[in-house]
């Protein structure tokens, strides 16, 4: 198979973007922010059934992880960890944003809008690192 990028170092990253996103999202869904969660219980599915769809959540986290990887690459210059601090920024603030945004449609409080704004901004600054670190041309 023939690569425009750096396919083994792709594979590395997009794995390595994948177990910190599922960690990362674990420790802020999980556990940090679940007491908001328990708080608007009624706008979500069961847990029992959450489970259920776990399989597909998976899916689109990798698919999510892998598309910003490939996205990363278009514009790659091997300068370190700041550049991948650079793209998480920009990608934290605009997921961020549309993740804010579902206030406006969900009866959800303030500090839930937020709390998804923030973890957003962290989580792919830090995805922006994991990938600079891991993916080389």
């Amino acid at each position: 198979m023939t690569c425009s990028f750096n396919c083994t170092r792709f594979a590395i990253a997009a794995i390595a973007g994948f177990i910190f996103t599922f960690v990362f999202d674990f420790i802020v869904h999980g556990i940090m922010i679940m007491p908001l969660y328990d708080a608007t219980a009624d706008l979500w599915r069961p847990e029992s059934t959450m489970m259920e769809y776990l399989p597909t959540s998976m899916i689109v986290s990798f698919l999510t992880v892998a598309t910003l990887l490939y996205i990363f690459t278009r514009h790659y210059e091997g300068k370190g960890i700041n550049e991948g601090v650079r793209f998480g920024a920009m990608m934290g603030v605009l997921i961020g944003l549309i993740s804010f945004g579902m206030y406006v449609y969900l009866p959800i409080p303030i500090t839930l809008a937020v709390a998804w704004f923030a973890s957003s901004l962290v989580w792919l600054i830090g995805l922006g690192i994991v990938f600079s670190l891991t993916y080389k041309k």
